[in-house]
């Protein structure tokens, strides 16, 4: 299946804020073999003076962007499509609920 994703974050200082860096974790992961991000686009307004993209350490999407000049109110737009692979049925081993209450005692017990 093909998602499209919106999201909209609009925000309004109680002051002129400058010197502002943020960093921005809104677009959806890409999973191998799960889920496929197709196309992105992050939009921030007012533009930033600096935008940096890059991977963290846990494999999100992060996009820093700093503002120098004095601004009262910030909007972050993200769009993105996404495919999402069907999940395979479970072909594992069959447990009845007997089993199950068992297992799931002696793990209790450890």
């Amino acid at each position: 299946m093909v998602y499209d994703i919106r999201l909209n974050i609009s925000h309004r200082y109680a002051g002129p804020a400058r010197n502002g860096r943020h960093l921005l974790r809104v677009l959806p992961r890409q999973i191998a073999g799960r889920q496929n991000l197709i196309s992105q686009l992050i939009e921030v307004s007012p533009a930033p003076d600096q935008r940096h993209d890059s991977i963290d350490f846990f494999g999100n999407a992060v996009s820093s962007v700093t503002h120098k000049n004095p601004h009262s109110t910030m909007t972050i737009r993200m769009s993105a499509r996404v495919e999402l692979a069907s999940v395979p049925a479970y072909d594992g081993p069959e447990i009845g609920l007997d089993d199950l209450r068992k297992t799931l005692g002696a793990l209790r017990r450890l």
